[in-house]
């Protein structure tokens, strides 16, 4: 709700404000379950695409959200979860 409030207070200032949310990705926060097949597998099966994200697909998120190809998107949130946050 932060994101779509703040977003409506300065939009016509022509600030645009959005939110990425990650979901299982590739980093070393998740070292120990990455490098534990028997770890991995079980979390990997709860994502609907079956796997981990990588750190790269985030990032092309962010840049397109910065972007001048996303100068009409404001107040939005992207899921770059493999749509696990559909499950919830």
């Amino acid at each position: 709700m932060l994101t779509k409030t703040v977003a409506l207070g300065v939009a016509d200032k022509g600030i645009r404000i959005n939110g990425i949310a990650p979901g299982a990705i590739d980093t070393d926060v998740n070292k120990d379950v990455l490098e534990n097949k028997e770890k991995k597998n079980p979390e990997e099966q709860k994502i609907p695409m079956r796997r981990i994200g990588t750190p790269e697909e985030v990032t092309k998120v962010a840049l397109f959200l910065a972007s001048s190809a996303a100068r009409y998107i404001t107040g939005t949130t992207v899921y770059v979860d493999g749509r696990l946050a559909l499950l919830t």
